[in-house]
């Protein structure tokens, strides 16, 4: 979760799938319960034993940045989407 903001959101986790047109992260339980978070983004995950760990943190830029990565990996992305990305980092930045 954001910053220091650790909380338990799931257990037993068997799957994890983020959907790239909702922008919306799903964790699937061993007993098939679904837990939802919005722009979320994993950071680690550790399945040493006694301690299973998944670390996520969420921001609104989260699907923008997964949606504009993908794009540079498949060589589609325009000036446009780019300038986008940017627009969104300059709102950020003004509130400093």
């Amino acid at each position: 979760m954001e910053g220091n903001d650790l909380k338990q959101v799931a257990e037993e986790i068997l799957v994890f799938k983020y959907d790239e047109d909702t922008g919306t992260s799903a964790f699937y339980g061993i007993l098939g319960e679904k837990v939802k978070l919005n722009n979320a983004l994993v950071l680690e995950v550790n399945m040493i034993p006694k301690r299973h760990d998944i670390v996520v943190i969420q921001s609104p830029l989260v699907s923008n940045f997964v949606s504009i990565v993908k794009k540079i990996n498949k060589g589609s992305v325009t000036k446009d989407q780019i300038e986008h990305f940017q627009s969104k980092l300059e709102e950020i930045k003004a509130k400093l």
